[in-house]
C-alpha cells in the first residue's frame, strides 16, 4: 500500500501532543513492510525531535513546500496523485479521492476559543475528508454533534491514544515528587493555568511547570506566594 503523508505539524509546533503523536505514528509506519510512505516535507522544521530521531530519513519525499502565508497557505489543497490515500498531520487537505483526517479535539469550538483561521482550516479539511480517525470516542461524539452534515456517508474510526513505552514506573523516585503538582505544555487561556496556580496555593503544593515557553508577567503574578520551578523539557534518559 502506498500513502501520502503531510508533515505540516512539524512546521507548526516545536513540541506538543500532536507532533509527538505524529512522530510515534511515523515510527510505526516505517516498520510496516507493506506500507510505502511518500511525504510532503516543509522547508522550515520547528520540531527538533524530527531531526533528532531521523523520522523523515526513511520517507520518500513526494514534494517540498514552503509556508509562504502561514496558516492561510495551509488552506490551499495539496495537488497529489488522486489515486493515493492522503493523510494530514494537521487539517490540510488535497485533491486525492481518499483524504484521511486525524481529529484530535474540539476545544476551540466547545470553549468558544476565538481563532477564526484555525476553525476555517479545520472545517475545510473535515468537509473534504473521506475518512476520519478520532483519538477517542468523546472526540468522535463531538465530531458528530458539531459537524453532522460533514459526516454523512463517511467512515469514522476511533483509535485511542496510549502511553508511550518511554513512560515506566520508577520506584526509586517514589517520594521525590511528594507535594508537587505538574503542569505540562501550553498555558493558553483555555488550559486553565490560573486554576492550577490556585490549587497549588490552596493545597500548599510546589508547582512544577514544563514547556509552554517563557512565563509572562501575568503568569508570574499568578504564582505569587507559591513555591514553583520552571523546566523547558524532560529528558527521556
Amino acid at each position: 500500500m502506498q500513502l501520502i503523508v503531510d508533515h505540516i505539524i512539524f512546521s507548526i509546533q516545536k513540541y506538543g501532543g500532536i507532533s509527538n503523536f505524529w512522530i510515534k505514528l511515523q515510527q510505526t509506519l516505517q516498520k510496516t513492510d507493506d506500507i510505502k510512505e511518500h511525504g510532503i516535507i516543509y522547508t522550515k522544521l520547528k520540531t527538533q525531535e524530527v531531526e533528532a530521531r531521523n523520522i523523515l530519513n526513511n520517507t520518500r519525499i513526494y514534494k517540498k513546500r514552503a509556508l509562504t502565508f502561514g496558516k492561510y497557505d495551509m488552506i490551499i489543497p495539496r495537488r497529489v496523485d488522486k489515486d493515493l490515500p492522503y493523510h494530514s498531520s494537521y487539517y490540510t487537505t488535497s485533491n486525492s479521492r481518499k483524504n484521511i483526517v486525524s481529529v484530535y479535539d474540539f476545544a476551540h469550538e466547545k470553549l468558544n476559543f476565538k481563532n477564526r483561521n484555525s476553525l476555517i482550516l479545520k472545517k475545510r479539511a473535515l468537509a473534504n475528508a473521506s475518512h476520519f480517525v478520532c483519538i477517542s470516542k468523546s472526540t468522535a461524539d463531538d465530531l458528530l454533534e458539531l459537524y453532522p452534515e460533514l459526516c454523512l456517508g463517511k467512515k469514522i474510526e476511533v483509535i485511542p491514544l496510549a502511553a508511550s513505552k518511554a513512560f515506566y514506573p520508577r520506584n526509586k523516585t517514589k517520594d521525590k515528587f511528594k507535594n508537587e503538582l505538574l503542569f505540562i505544555g501550553s498555558r493558553a487561556e483555555y488550559k486553565n493555568f490560573d486554576i492550577f496556580c490556585e490549587l497549588c496555593r490552596t493545597l500548599t503544593l510546589k508547582a512544577v511547570i514544563i514547556g509552554g515557553g517563557p512565563l509572562n508577567n501575568q503568569e508570574i503574578g499568578l504564582l505569587k506566594d507559591i513555591h514553583w520551578e520552571k523546566l523547558d523539557h524532560i529528558n527521556e534518559a
